[in-house]
């Protein structure tokens, strides 16, 4: 009974984020560049009010959820600047994004095999998108890549400390991040054609 309690009570406090979701998708269409944005910011912002109630909740938890919640506000930011145009700059938000969600995560069980195989898929997107960029990306973005890849290595990594259901939603989280931003990658660069759906994948993270 006390886990179905539980399993409600994380299902109300989650209701703002995917109410916030579904209107994004619905209206970002028809609105300007700054409803566009706040649209945009909204989950992201559901999702650290949610990070602060469920800290009320397991305080043991204190050290990790802080650094998740640091994760999300840089994540934050990062959406509202690639809304606006402003590549770089967002990329490098969401690269120190992946540094608290590494963090969060830990180093422990290292599992350095998921690692290389995670690096081995970087190196191959990189290397079909990497003479598309231009000089401050061709700095930028290998270093963001070694971070999204590292952040979805150690993501992957905590299902073997305890399947239990957190530890496989961010594992399923991580790898989710990976592939839609190599998604916006390949379509930006390489087909010139930005596909909307493929960020939708991006809001599961950390739910």
């Amino acid at each position: 009974m006390v886990g179905n309690k539980q399993a409600s009570s994380h299902a109300v406090k989650l209701l703002p984020f995917l109410i916030s979701f579904i209107l994004y998708f619905i209206f970002e269409p028809y609105v300007g560049v700054f409803s566009s944005t706040a649209l945009k910011c909204t989950p992201i912002i559901s999702l650290t009010l949610y990070i602060l109630m469920k800290e009320f909740d397991f305080g043991q938890d204190y050290k990790r959820s802080k650094l998740v919640l640091w994760g999300l506000i840089f994540s934050c930011g990062g959406d509202a600047l690639l809304n606006v145009g402003l590549f770089p700059h967002g990329m490098a938000l969401f690269g120190a994004a992946h540094i608290f969600y590494i963090r969060s995560f830990g180093w422990r069980p290292l599992k350095f095999w998921i690692g290389a195989i995670i690096y081995l898929v970087g190196v191959a997107v990189l290397s079909i998108i990497y003479g598309k960029l231009d000089k401050v990306l061709k700095i930028g973005v290998p270093i963001y890549s070694v971070l999204l890849a590292t952040m979805c290595w150690r993501s992957l990594a905590r299902i073997y400390q305890g399947g239990n259901l957190f530890n496989i939603c961010c594992g399923i989280g991580g790898l989710l991040f990976l592939i839609s931003d190599s998604l916006i990658g390949l379509n930006m660069f390489i087909l010139a054609a930005p596909s909307a759906g493929v960020s939708a994948l991006q809001f599961f993270f950390f739910i």
